[in-house]
Protein backbone atom coordinates (compact mmCIF):
# COMPACT_ATOMS: atom_id res chain seq x y z
CA UNK A 1 0.00 0.00 0.00
CA UNK A 2 2.67 2.50 1.00
CA UNK A 3 5.54 0.95 -0.96
CA UNK A 4 7.62 1.09 2.24
CA UNK A 5 9.06 -2.32 3.09
CA UNK A 6 10.67 -1.20 6.37
CA UNK A 7 7.52 -2.25 8.22
CA UNK A 8 7.91 -5.95 7.25
CA UNK A 9 10.55 -6.88 9.85
CA UNK A 10 8.73 -5.26 12.82
CA UNK A 11 5.48 -6.85 11.62
CA UNK A 12 7.09 -10.30 11.49
CA UNK A 13 8.57 -9.80 14.96
CA UNK A 14 5.19 -8.73 16.36
CA UNK A 15 3.58 -11.82 14.81
CA UNK A 16 6.15 -14.17 16.37
CA UNK A 17 5.85 -12.52 19.79
CA UNK A 18 2.04 -12.62 19.70
CA UNK A 19 2.10 -16.30 18.70
CA UNK A 20 4.43 -17.17 21.58
CA UNK A 21 2.31 -15.22 24.09
CA UNK A 22 -0.88 -16.81 22.76
CA UNK A 23 0.56 -20.35 23.07
CA UNK A 24 1.68 -19.69 26.65
CA UNK A 25 -1.72 -18.33 27.67
CA UNK A 26 -3.75 -21.11 26.08
CA UNK A 27 -2.69 -24.26 24.23
CA UNK A 28 -6.05 -24.44 22.46
CA UNK A 29 -6.89 -22.60 19.29
CA UNK A 30 -10.39 -21.29 18.71
CA UNK A 31 -11.08 -24.47 16.72
CA UNK A 32 -9.82 -26.99 19.27
CA UNK A 33 -11.55 -25.05 22.04
CA UNK A 34 -14.91 -25.47 20.26
CA UNK A 35 -14.28 -29.20 19.83
CA UNK A 36 -13.37 -29.63 23.50
CA UNK A 37 -16.56 -27.85 24.51
CA UNK A 38 -18.51 -30.37 22.42
CA UNK A 39 -16.84 -33.23 24.25
CA UNK A 40 -14.40 -34.31 21.54
CA UNK A 41 -11.25 -35.75 23.10
CA UNK A 42 -8.15 -34.29 21.49
CA UNK A 43 -4.73 -35.77 22.09
CA UNK A 44 -1.72 -33.47 22.27
CA UNK A 45 0.62 -36.44 22.68
CA UNK A 46 2.81 -37.65 19.85
CA UNK A 47 0.95 -40.97 19.96
CA UNK A 48 -2.46 -40.66 18.38
CA UNK A 49 -5.44 -42.29 20.02
CA UNK A 50 -6.28 -45.49 18.16
CA UNK A 51 -10.00 -45.09 17.56
CA UNK A 52 -10.34 -48.66 16.33
CA UNK A 53 -8.80 -50.13 19.46
CA UNK A 54 -11.36 -52.31 21.15
CA UNK A 55 -13.66 -52.51 18.12
CA UNK A 56 -14.25 -56.11 17.10
CA UNK A 57 -15.38 -57.45 13.72
CA UNK A 58 -18.67 -58.46 15.31
CA UNK A 59 -19.29 -54.86 16.40
CA UNK A 60 -18.49 -53.50 12.92
CA UNK A 61 -20.33 -56.06 10.82
CA UNK A 62 -23.92 -55.96 9.65
CA UNK A 63 -25.95 -59.14 10.07
CA UNK A 64 -28.85 -57.72 8.07
CA UNK A 65 -27.48 -58.29 4.55
CA UNK A 66 -28.58 -60.09 1.46
CA UNK A 67 -26.63 -63.06 0.19
CA UNK A 68 -26.53 -64.20 -3.41
CA UNK A 69 -26.47 -67.76 -4.71
CA UNK A 70 -23.40 -69.15 -6.42
CA UNK A 71 -25.35 -69.96 -9.60
CA UNK A 72 -27.14 -66.57 -9.83
CA UNK A 73 -27.18 -64.97 -13.28
CA UNK A 74 -25.37 -61.63 -13.75
CA UNK A 75 -28.64 -59.88 -14.63
CA UNK A 76 -30.14 -60.98 -11.31
CA UNK A 77 -26.96 -59.98 -9.51
CA UNK A 78 -27.09 -56.49 -11.05
CA UNK A 79 -30.70 -56.18 -9.97
CA UNK A 80 -29.80 -57.22 -6.42
CA UNK A 81 -27.01 -54.64 -6.22
CA UNK A 82 -29.25 -51.89 -7.58
CA UNK A 83 -31.90 -52.61 -4.94
CA UNK A 84 -29.42 -52.50 -2.03
CA UNK A 85 -26.91 -49.93 -0.78
CA UNK A 86 -24.11 -52.49 -0.42
CA UNK A 87 -20.92 -52.46 -2.47
CA UNK A 88 -20.22 -56.14 -1.78
CA UNK A 89 -22.39 -59.16 -1.11
CA UNK A 90 -21.59 -62.63 0.23
CA UNK A 91 -21.94 -65.51 -2.21
CA UNK A 92 -23.27 -68.74 -0.72
CA UNK A 93 -23.46 -72.32 -1.99
CA UNK A 94 -26.62 -74.43 -2.01
CA UNK A 95 -25.82 -75.74 1.50
CA UNK A 96 -25.60 -72.15 2.86
CA UNK A 97 -21.81 -72.39 3.06
CA UNK A 98 -19.91 -69.19 2.24
CA UNK A 99 -18.31 -69.40 -1.20
CA UNK A 100 -16.88 -65.90 -1.34
CA UNK A 101 -17.68 -62.25 -1.89
CA UNK A 102 -18.71 -60.36 -5.02
CA UNK A 103 -18.29 -56.59 -5.36
CA UNK A 104 -19.88 -54.01 -7.63
CA UNK A 105 -16.46 -53.32 -9.13
CA UNK A 106 -16.03 -56.98 -10.07
CA UNK A 107 -19.49 -56.96 -11.57
CA UNK A 108 -18.64 -53.84 -13.55
CA UNK A 109 -15.44 -55.46 -14.84
CA UNK A 110 -17.38 -58.51 -15.95
CA UNK A 111 -19.77 -56.35 -17.99
CA UNK A 112 -20.82 -56.95 -21.58
CA UNK A 113 -18.18 -58.57 -23.74
CA UNK A 114 -18.01 -58.77 -27.49
CA UNK A 115 -17.40 -62.31 -28.75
Amino acid sequence: MTGDYQIILPLMLATVVSTIVSRNVSRDSIYTLKLKRRGVVLSQDTQAIDLMQGVTAEMAMNRETEAVQLDMQLVELMSTFSSTHYHALPVIKQNSELAGLVTIKELDLSGPRVT
